[in-house]
């Protein structure tokens, strides 16, 4: 995907929303959006930098093609995120609290 953002911009096709290549285009992040709710962490984080790489360019954005997709991500996202008790990491509870502070100081 990250290789075709040019040709993804430059069809007018795609980028109005509508026609065969959008069509094509939906589908494909459809099915990537679809693989965010996977429960390995590797193609979820796969997809989170393709993604961000997506919303950042701001020739896409202006576009219709992401705007179908962008709560499955979204909710996908905040379903895998790891979430920290910090109380267990101050209290020395947690098990990677050694860790974590002393990345505090890096």
């Amino acid at each position: 995907v990250m290789c075709h953002l040019a040709h993804i911009t430059a069809d007018k096709d795609v980028s109005s929303g509508k026609g065969p290549k959008f069509e094509a285009v939906s589908g494909y992040l459809r099915l990537l959006s679809e693989m965010m709710s996977h429960h390995s962490g590797v193609i979820c984080g796969e997809q989170i930098n393709m993604w961000v790489a997506l919303l950042r360019d701001p020739a896409i954005v202006r576009t219709n093609v992401l705007s179908p997709h962008l709560s499955r991500v979204l909710n996908s996202y905040m379903t895998h995120v790891v979430k920290i008790r910090w109380d267990d990491v101050w209290d020395q509870s947690h098990i990677y609290s050694s860790l974590i502070e002393a990345s505090w100081d890096d």
